[in-house]
C-alpha cells in the first residue's frame, strides 16, 4: 500500500510540474477594449470618405494583427483580443532599424515573450471615432474595390507602411509606426502627409502584477498611442 501511495504521489507531482511548465507557455489573452477620441481640436465643414489601405493583400486592416516575431498577419480572432505568450522560443524578435543601435548598446537581456497587438483594429476604430468628431459626415472602407469610393468627393487614404511592437527593457512595451496619407478632392491631390511616431519604454507592470493587469495596461497604452497618431494625422493631413 505504501509503495502504491508513493507511485500515486509521484504521478501527481509530475502532473503538477508538467502543468506548471506548460502554463508558462500558454497564450495569455483578453478581449480587446477600444476607446474613442473625445476631441481632435480641429473640424472640417464637409463630408469625407476614409480608406484604410490593406497591409496584407486582400485582407482588411481592421483584421490585421502585429506581433514582435513575424510582423503583420491576418487573424480575425486575434484582431478581437490582445495579449502575449510567455516562453516563446524564437531566435530573433523584430526591432525597427532605428532602434537597433540602442538595443546593441543595451546590457544582455533575455526577452522571450511574443506580444500580440491588434493594431489594425485599434488604429482604424480609434481613427473612425476621431473622424466622427472632426468632419460633417463620413464613410469608411477597407479596400480600394469598395463601391463607396466611386462617389467620394473628399477622400482620405491612409497607409500603414510599418508597425513594430517590442519589449525593452523587461516589462516595458514599445510601439513604432510609419505611414503615409493622401487627401484628394474630386480625384485631385490636395496633400500628401507622412507620419512617424515612437512610443517608447512604457511600463506595463512589475513582478507582483498578474498577466491580466499586464494586458490591461498594454490595451490602455495601445489606445493612447492610437489616439495620438489619429490627432496628428487629422491636424496635418487635410490642409
Amino acid at each position: 500500500m505504501k509503495f502504491k501511495n508513493v507511485i500515486v504521489l509521484m504521478l501527481i507531482c509530475s502532473s503538477v510540474l508538467i502543468s506548471s511548465l506548460s502554463g508558462c507557455a500558454w497564450p495569455r489573452r483578453s478581449d480587446l477594449i477600444i476607446d474613442e477620441i473625445e476631441n481632435t481640436n480641429v473640424t472640417y465643414p464637409y463630408n469625407v470618405t476614409v480608406l484604410f489601405s490593406e497591409v496584407i493583400p486582400g485582407k482588411p486592416l481592421k483584421e490585421t494583427v502585429w506581433d514582435n516575431v513575424n510582423g503583420p498577419f491576418w487573424d480575425q480572432k486575434e484582431s478581437q483580443q490582445i495579449g502575449f505568450t510567455q516562453n516563446y522560443q524564437v531566435n530573433n524578435f523584430l526591432i525597427p532599424p532605428a532602434m537597433l543601435p540602442l538595443m546593441a548598446a543595451a546590457p544582455d537581456i533575455t526577452i522571450d515573450t511574443q506580444i500580440i497587438i491588434p493594431f489594425g483594429n485599434i488604429f482604424s476604430s480609434v481613427f473612425e471615432s476621431g473622424v466622427k468628431r472632426t468632419f460633417k459626415g463620413y464613410k469608411t472602407c477597407f479596400t480600394e474595390r469598395s463601391p463607396i469610393l466611386q462617389n467620394s468627393e473628399n477622400l482620405l487614404q491612409i497607409e500603414v507602411d510599418s508597425f513594430y511592437v517590442w519589449e525593452y527593457p523587461l516589462n516595458h512595451i514599445n510601439f513604432y509606426v510609419k505611414g503615409d496619407t493622401l487627401f484628394t478632392k474630386n480625384d485631385q491631390i490636395v496633400k500628401i502627409y507622412s507620419f512617424e511616431k515612437k512610443f517608447l519604454q512604457k511600463k506595463v507592470g512589475g513582478i507582483f502584477n498578474t498577466h491580466k493587469s499586464f494586458i490591461k495596461e498594454m490595451n490602455r497604452l495601445a489606445n493612447v498611442y492610437a489616439k495620438e497618431i489619429t490627432v496628428e494625422i487629422l491636424q496635418n493631413s487635410i490642409n
